[in-house]
């Protein structure tokens, strides 16, 4: 009985060690860190908000998500980058939790001119670029209950192809849930 009773504490010690190191006491997993959005030249976060304008992880199934990207340039010079088109200026996407392919992307069904445009920085300017999202997905159903890491990207002309990529102008993933 003895050995029972330390093998149930052992186990019961294991899960509660695992849980803490990957969960931040919510019940939901941690941000995965790309080592992304804090570069040389470019901080660049991400913030969730709710409709009140809170910054928020939990959603009500179908509630209004405010996505806001904020670039900051870190430099003492103007810096200008080049986006592939006259769309938001930023890409919002967003995964299964630990996934790395987009179950969401803010781009998806639209069309964009192929035209190379300018957004100008300013030395130590800050941009917030942002879209109201009501968890539509393109097929017009909408995000089901569950866990959901989301990412917002500066769509520059030679981001790199994967949506998790690490880059300055890509802020880490930010974790949320829908309920």
């Amino acid at each position: 009985m003895a050995r029972v009773a330390l093998l149930v504490g052992i186990c019961l010690s294991t899960a509660g060690a695992q849980y803490s190191c990957s969960s931040d006491g919510s019940g939901m997993f941690t941000s995965r860190d790309l080592n992304s959005g804090d570069g040389p030249t470019f901080s660049t976060t991400l913030a969730l908000r709710d409709s009140s304008g809170n910054e928020a992880s939990r959603f009500s199934r179908m509630e209004l998500v405010r996505m806001e990207l904020t670039v900051r340039n870190r430099t003492d010079m103007q810096q200008t980058l080049q986006m592939p088109s006259s769309g938001l200026g930023a890409t919002f996407m967003a995964f299964n939790e630990g996934a790395n392919t987009p179950r969401w992307r803010s781009t998806d069904g639209f069309a964009f001119p192929a035209v190379v445009t300018q957004i100008v920085f300013q030395a130590h300017e800050t941009k917030v670029m942002g879209l109201d999202w009501n968890q539509e997905m393109a097929d017009g159903t909408f995000l089901p209950n569950g866990n959901y890491e989301a990412r917002g990207i500066v769509q520059i002309v030679g981001f790199p192809q994967d949506p998790l990529a690490p880059h300055e102008l890509g802020s880490n993933l930010v974790v949320f849930s829908v309920h």
